[in-house]
């Protein structure tokens, strides 16, 4: 028997209602609601920090934390991603596209809204099956640790 029904509850709620916040915020974006996509997206940003499902990951698959520290390598591939990044923002078939979506409405096409429909339902899928798999101990870390700084 679990300890934390009602916050599983919430953490499944979180689960469906962030890819679809997500989701909403694309199809506001693509519309050219750019203030409503934001907070859509906001609000689902700060429900998944609120409600995560991904405290069910447990730390022991993650990398050793001083391993990250010390990784050189991690600085240059970190540089050299954000570099092509920038790179890639400033070539003008970018500025191009930039307009298309914004002014164009580039991004209102059933080719492009369907694939993010089935990778919001698959995001849902993934959440919901992360669920029963956190155990009290993390949602008690998560909540007490990380959100309200004890020990």
């Amino acid at each position: 028997m679990t300890h934390f029904p009602q916050m599983r509850r919430l953490i499944s709620a979180a689960a469906i209602a962030t890819p679809c916040l997500l989701f909403s915020s694309f199809l506001l974006c693509a519309r050219g609601l750019f203030l409503p996509a934001a907070l859509a997206a906001v609000l689902a940003f700060f429900l998944f920090l609120a409600f995560p499902h991904f405290i069910a990951i447990r730390p022991s698959l993650l990398p050793a934390p001083g391993a990250l520290v010390s990784d050189r390598g991690g600085r240059v591939r970190w540089l050299a991603k954000y570099g092509i990044f920038l790179w890639a923002i400033s070539q003008p078939e970018f500025i191009t596209f930039q307009n298309r979506v914004i002014h164009g409405g580039a991004l209102w096409d059933w080719r492009l809204i369907v694939p993010v429909a089935i990778l919001t339902g698959y995001a849902v899928y993934v959440g919901l099956r992360r669920v029963p798999q956190i155990t009290d101990a993390a949602i008690y870390d998560y909540f007490a640790v990380s959100v309200l700084g004890g020990n």
